[in-house]
C-alpha cells in the first residue's frame, strides 16, 4: 500500500470515528465539554445550549467537515449551506472571547492564584505512567519543558505530547502518529530529526469535536487533578480504538511514497 494511500484511509475512519464520539457527546448531554471552565470547549459548550438537539448536530458535522475537508471529495460529502451558517455564527459567538484578559481578581476582590505549571507538569506525569508505562517505549526525562511519551501500534510510533504554557492557557495534549524511521539531519542530534512519514498529528478530544485542539486555561490548584483525570481518560478512549483505526495500515504494509 502507498503511503498516500495509508494516510487518506486513516483519516477517513478517524473522520468517520469522530462523527460517532461527537454524536455521542451530544446525545449523552456533553458530559465532558460542560466540564470545562474556559477556551474554546468551554465556548462550543456554551453556544451549544443556543441550539435544539438537531442543530447541535449540524454544527458538529459541519465542524468536522471544516477539519477533514480534504477528504469530502472521497466521500462525496461537502459543507451545506446550513452547516456554513452554522459554522459562521458559531466563529461570531467565539469571537467576542478573543483577547479576554485572564481574570486577576476573585468575586470578592481577592487575588487569584492559579496552579503553577510546574505543578501541573507533575501531576500529568504521574497520572499518565500510572495509567500507560507499560505500553510506553519512550519516555521523557526532566530536562525538556515539555513531555512527550512514545508507545508502538501497529509498527507506527504513536507520541502523546503535552505542552505547557502561561496562565491564559496553561496546558495542552496532543497525539500523532508517524514512522519510527527519521531522516536524517546532522547539524542536529538525532533526537530532533523528522520522521520519514507522518500518519496523523493534531489528534486529541477537542480535534474529534472539531475544534482546533484541547487545551485547560486559568486552572485553580484544586482543578489540576480533575483536568488530568480527564486527559487520562481521553487519551485511553483514543488508544482503545487504535488498533480498529490502523487495522490493515500496518508500518509494514507500506511499500511506496515513503522511505521504503
Amino acid at each position: 500500500m502507498k503511503f498516500i494511500e495509508a494516510k487518506q484511509e486513516f483519516e477517513i475512519r478517524y473522520y468517520l470515528w469522530s462523527i460517532s464520539e461527537s454524536e455521542k457527546e451530544i446525545n449523552e448531554g456533553f458530559p465532558n465539554l460542560r466540564l470545562f471552565k474556559h477556551g474554546a470547549c468551554w465556548e462550543l459548550y456554551q453556544f451549544m445550549q443556543q441550539l435544539d438537539k438537531g442543530e447541535q448536530l449540524m454544527l458538529s458535522h459541519g465542524r468536522l467537515k471544516f477539519i477533514h475537508s480534504k477528504i469530502l471529495p472521497v466521500l462525496g460529502e461537502s459543507i451545506s449551506t446550513d452547516e456554513n451558517i452554522l459554522l459562521n455564527r458559531f466563529f461570531k459567538f467565539g469571537s467576542q472571547f478573543n483577547g479576554v484578559r485572564v481574570p486577576q481578581l476573585g468575586t470578592n476582590g481577592e487575588k487569584i492564584k492559579f496552579a503553577s505549571k510546574s505543578k501541573i507538569k507533575k501531576v500529568i506525569a504521574s497520572k499518565f505512567l500510572n495509567a500507560f508505562e507499560s505500553r510506553c517505549i519512550k519516555i521523557p526525562t526532566g530536562e525538556y519543558p515539555d513531555l512527550r511519551y512514545e508507545m508502538k501500534f501497529s509498527g507506527w510510533i504513536v507520541y502523546t505530547f503535552f505542552k505547557f504554557s502561561g496562565r491564559a492557557r496553561v496546558l495542552d495534549y496532543v497525539h500523532g502518529i508517524e514512522s519510527e524511521e527519521t531522516i536524517p539531519n546532522p547539524p542536529f542530534p538525532p533526537e530532533l530529526w523528522m520522521s520519514a512519514m507522518r500518519l496523523q498529528e493534531g489528534i486529541s478530544f477537542g480535534r474529534w469535536l472539531g475544534l482546533g485542539g484541547t487545551s485547560w486555561e486559568c486552572l485553580l490548584p484544586e482543578e489540576v487533578e480533575p483536568a488530568c483525570d480527564m486527559i487520562i481518560k481521553f487519551c485511553g478512549q483514543f488508544y482503545d480504538v487504535l488498533p480498529k483505526l490502523l487495522k490493515g495500515l500496518e508500518f509494514e504494509s507500506i511499500t511506496e511514497g515513503g522511505i521504503k
